[in-house]
């Protein structure tokens, strides 16, 4: 269990923090879930968090025309983002509410797992002061954190209750590691570039070499041995080292390389393969992606999510019922991302 609550905790520094906070301050509101109040200053928070974390990754232009230019479908940057924004912290807020309503609660086991999780995340940060001043960056304070920590961990524990090994629907942890299996090839890999340091492709000899030292580690690769050497051969014959040596899970959805993608999911576990793109060689070896050290609580719940997508999906329309969410429209249109550009 504590595993399982410090992983909520990650998550939460990593993903969570964009989200708004409930409060008991003041009358107004900008949604209200049940009992739960997201104020007008949390959304505004909530909101800026978010375009600057696009603004951050996208690379793009801080522009009006960025936000409010229609797509193909009608559609605009800043209704999507902030449509998506608003259904994320009502679901966060419905989780919670319903965790109450069902009656749960944390055992004194799990709360003092999430308070050494805490204490975990903190130390990474290199001391407590640390992790209230990034916090702090991020708009928030340490009970505000808090907040969205202990709704990430109710979350979990009303999906427990639901589809738990006891729950109305339950899937096992077979079941999800099956599943996962099906979507998700975790593999190490040998690369071998193409290009030299200007970026220009090699051809004639060069091309050859690389390919000839592609064959040799594929060819090393595939000597019978109990002991598992792909990754001294990743050492030896890599120009990539540092990040063949984690690995990584390729999907199908079309977010890989297709040669890759198709060499992946036609592999069987150790099976090794070379796979030849445009710019590199890769020799995939494929390994179990659903040992506890990789298939972390995080990605066994977004499996369940998955799994259970539709059941879910009707829970949170009976949830909206139930706890009356109200939306304060004319306060969140202050708040679209193009309104944050200064003049």
């Amino acid at each position: 269990m504590k595993n399982i609550v410090r992983a909520i905790a990650l998550f939460a520094v990593a993903v969570l923090l964009i989200g708004a906070l409930a409060s008991c301050s003041g009358a107004d509101y900008a949604i209200k879930v049940g009992n739960s109040i997201i104020s007008e200053n949390d959304y505004k928070r909530s909101v800026a968090t978010l375009r600057q974390n696009y603004l951050q990754e996208s690379g793009e232009e801080d522009t009006k025309e960025l936000w409010t230019t229609e797509d193909e479908q009608g559609s605009t940057l800043s209704e999507m983002l902030t449509d998506a924004l608003q259904q994320d912290l009502i679901e966060k807020k419905l989780y919670a509410e319903q965790f109450d309503a069902l009656g749960l609660s944390f055992t004194a086991e799990e709360e003092q797992a999430l308070t050494e999780s805490v204490a975990q995340i903190a130390e990474s940060y290199g001391s407590m002061t640390e992790f209230n001043n990034a916090l702090a960056d991020g708009y928030y304070t340490y009970d505000e954190f808090m907040t969205e920590y202990y709704d990430a961990a109710k979350k979990t524990k009303v999906l427990s209750h639901y589809f738990g090994e006891k729950g109305e629907k339950p899937v096992s942890l077979q079941d999800l590691k099956n599943y996962y299996a099906l979507n998700h090839i975790y593999v190490k890999f040998i690369y071998i570039t193409k290009q030299d340091e200007d970026g220009n492709f090699f051809v004639g000899k060069e091309l050859q070499a690389a390919r000839d030292r592609a064959q040799e580690a594929l060819d090393a690769a595939r000597r019978e041995s109990e002991k598992d050497y792909f990754p001294d051969l990743i050492e030896t014959h890599s120009d990539m080292k540092a990040d063949e040596a984690d690995g990584m899970v390729i999907t199908n959805d079309g977010t890989f390389n297709e040669k890759v993608e198709k060499a992946a999911f036609g592999l069987e576990l150790g099976e090794v393969t070379l796979v030849e793109t445009e710019s590199a060689l890769m020799i995939l070896k494929r390994y179990d992606g659903t040992t506890d050290e990789l298939f972390t609580a995080t990605l066994r719940q977004q499996t369940l999510e998955e799994i259970r997508a539709e059941e879910i999906e009707a829970k949170l329309t009976e949830w909206e019922q139930e706890f009356k969410v109200k939306i304060n429209q004319k306060m969140l249109k202050k708040y679209r991302p193009e309104k944050f550009i200064k003049e």
